[in-house]
Formats: C-alpha cells, structure tokens, sequence
C-alpha cells in the first residue's frame, strides 16, 4: 500500500525473543511476527514524511507492552486523536472505522478498552472505582473530584484535548508545569499522585496501553517547614480572654451566650486531645463520654483513637455547652453544632478562633491546627515520650511526630546554656 493511504506505525515484541529493533520498510522484506502490538494511523503527508519505523517492546501482563517509541517529532493533535490499540499488524486507511478493522486484516483484532474515550468518562469511571470499589473517604473523594476537575478543565482551556487518547507526556508536562507559581510544592505532589492513581487505573482497566507516567520521572522535592506553633503566653491571653466573655455576657438565655460556651467547648477540646479540627466537628455526641472523661475521635484512614480529657477547667467547660444545648441537636448526633442545629463546620471554627486571637491582642495568622502543633511541642517540652505523643495525634509514621522535635524552643535553649562548650570560655571577652 502506498503512503497515500496511510501508515499504521506499530510497537511490538517477537514471542520468545529479547526487546530489539527492526527499521526495515515492509517493502523490502516480510513483517517480523509480532504480538501485543499497539499504534496510530498517520495521515499520507505524516506517514511519508516519517516512514516506517519499528520499536521493540519489553513485554509487560502477557499480550500488553511497554513502548520504547522511536519518533522524530511528536504526534500532533490529529494523530492523537486517530490513536488505537491492536493484535496484529498491517496497513490501515487513515480513514477507515474502527469496526471495519477486523474485516480488512487477517488475524486483526482490537483489544478491550476504548481509547476514544472522553477525558470526562474517564475520570467518572475512576471516581467511581474510588467509590464503590476502594470506599474510599469523602473527603478524598471530594479532593479527587476537585483536582481532576482542574486537569481536564486546563486541558480542554489550554491545550484543546477533551479525548483521553490525545493526553500525552507532553500534555502532562504542560499542565504540571501550570501549577508551580500558584501552588505549593505539597499541592502539586498531591495533584500529580491523583492523576498517576487515575491513569494507573486507566491502564490496569485497558483503557489504555501505556500510562503515560511509566516514561515520566516526576520526584518534586518539598521543602521542610517546620511546624507554626502559638507561644505559651499567647495561649494563655486566648484562654483569659474567651473565659471573661463568658463571665461578662450580659444575657446567659441568649444564642450568643450559647455560641460562646459552645466556641469555649471548641477550643478546649482542640487544645486538651490535639485533635484536628476535621475530627473535632465530626465528633458525634454518643463518642463523648464526659463522666469518664475521654472521647473517641475517628482519624484519618478510618482509624479510631480513645482521648482522655483530664482538664477540670476543659471538662466543666464542655459540660456547660453540653446542658445549654437544644434537644434538636441531640437529634442529628454530632456534639457540636450551629445555630440550625446542623454540624458545626470547619470554617465556622476557623473564624471564630480567628475573631478571638484578635480581641486578645495575639498577632499574626492564628488558625485550629496550630493549637494541634503547640500541644505536641509543649508536651515534648515536659518530656513526654514521643510514641504517646504520636498516639494522641493519630499519627501512622513516628516520622511525622518527630518533626515536633525540631520545634521545641525551650528545651533547646536549656539544652544549649547548660550543654554548650562556648561556656568554657567565659571570660576570654575580659581583657587583661
């Protein structure tokens, strides 16, 4: 067949041979026997310009390969579209339909998977084996969404690919790329494992041959920032200031004094268990045990973890909200709640603590995980074990924990004025 019809470019292995390269044209010589085959259909201009070339494959899961693609420049838009995947091998009308394929070469057959498939159906599929499949938490699902969502928006925005046969290492490149600038180094990470999880579910589903990350070295280095604490002396304005609200509210019936014992609740829970604020607001009310003083908080990862509160100042405070509250809310079963008696979110946290750093005279941003932070440097400051510590904060790495170690001023400082050999030359400053 002549270039003006078109070339199928294919990659394949010889069954029982080693990987290698075969760049001899068809028209000079029999087609080696290969298995496993994937490739394109180049249009005449491209397919003459290019002509033929062979790449041996490492065989990879049976008939599927791993590509060593040998091109002179990369394939357009057009040639991505046009992509397919094959047993056997053969010349192909750049126009011919997939259907037709059989028909037209002895021993052709297109393998599982539709490679035409919308980036848009793609990610749908995935979310749901997230789902369904891996049950994985709603939160993850939620971040997921969001950074696929941002992905094939860029792409569609910037680079015009909606078909997830066009998306490509150059494509990648392109949309990572995109993101240093606006983000940090530990989003960027967290987007790139997201679109590495999906496109290996791609592949292990044959949707497609090839995850395009298999020829892709991304390691992005994150810097190592150590944790922001609140000095003690902050901490202890926060606490005067929240407590002299309540002894100076004018009217204990009100909602606001309501909202104001419940925010104290808050944040003596936060500061007494060094929980996240995540799993504060989802605490349900029949896993706060006030008489025994602890409650079960579930973490990260579907794990559970039992937290003593053993503060009589926290627990007087907890109890307080605990008696003011309305019957509704004992109906929706989280302990803390809003003015609808729906959970108490998030946000709703953050700006509250937020309005009280400011109206004790704190400066600076000062926000819900920072307390988490402060309570596992001033525990490691009065010489608490680290596994204790690691189990409060429901840590799965000690290695995590151990960056409080870095953190702990004070103990550094004692440590230095009593450890440091530059003591032992006091008075080389006095001159003789």
């Amino acid at each position: 067949m002549s270039p003006e019809g078109g070339i199928l470019l294919a990659q394949g292995v010889s069954p029982g041979t080693d990987a290698g390269t075969n760049a001899e044209s068809p028209a000079k010589g029999d087609m080696p026997p290969l298995t496993g085959l994937t490739g394109f259909v180049l249009p005449p201009p491209r397919a003459h310009a290019l002509g033929w070339e062979y790449a041996a494959l490492r065989a990879r899961r049976g008939c599927l390969c791993e590509p060593l693609p040998l091109r002179e420049s990369l394939p357009t838009a057009e040639e991505r579209s046009s992509r397919f995947r094959f047993h056997g091998t053969g010349l192909v009308p750049p126009s011919a339909p997939v259907a037709s394929l059989n028909a037209m070469i002895p021993g052709f057959e297109i393998m599982e998977g539709d490679p035409r498939m919308e980036l848009e159906e793609a990610v749908s599929q995935f979310l749901f084996h997230c789902r369904y499949e891996k049950n994985l938490s709603p939160k993850t699902l939620k971040a997921y969404s969001i950074d696929l969502r941002q992905f094939t928006e860029h792409l569609a925005k910037h680079l015009e690919i909606t078909t997830l046969a066009a998306v490509d290492k150059v494509a990648l490149r392109a949309y990572i790329k995109s993101l240093f600038g606006p983000l940090k180094e530990k989003s960027i990470k967290r987007k790139v494992a997201t679109l590495k999880a999906l496109f290996h579910f791609l592949e292990r589903e044959d949707v497609i041959v090839v995850n395009p990350f298999r020829k892709m070295d991304v390691r992005i280095k994150e810097i190592r920032r150590l944790p922001r604490t609140i000095p003690l002396a902050d901490l202890k304005r926060l606490f005067k200031h929240v407590y002299r609200l309540k002894n100076d509210h004018p009217d204990p019936d009100s909602y606001a004094y309501r909202a104001l014992a419940r925010d104290i609740a808050v944040l003596e829970t936060l500061f007494s268990t060094g929980a996240r604020v995540a799993e504060v607001c989802n605490l349900e009310d029949k896993n706060v045990d006030l008489r025994r003083g602890r409650v079960k908080i579930l973490g990260k990862g579907g794990r559970e973890r039992i937290l003593q509160l053993c503060d009589e100042e926290a627990l007087a405070a907890i109890r307080d909200y605990r008696a003011l509250r309305g019957k509704e809310v004992e109906e929706n079963g989280f302990f803390f709640h809003n003015r609808l008696g729906g959970r108490l979110s998030e946000q709703s946290v953050r700006a509250g603590l937020r309005r009280y750093a400011t109206g004790a005279g704190m400066g600076g941003r000062v926000t819900p995980h920072m307390l988490r932070h402060s309570v596992a440097t001033l525990l490691l400051e009065e010489g608490v074990d680290i596994r204790h510590i690691q189990n409060l904060l429901g840590h799965s790495s000690i290695t995590t924990t151990q960056i409080y170690t870095e953190v702990g001023e004070s103990q550094q400082r004692r440590m230095l004025t009593m450890r440091h050999p530059r003591r032992r030359l006091r008075g080389a400053a006095v001159c003789s």
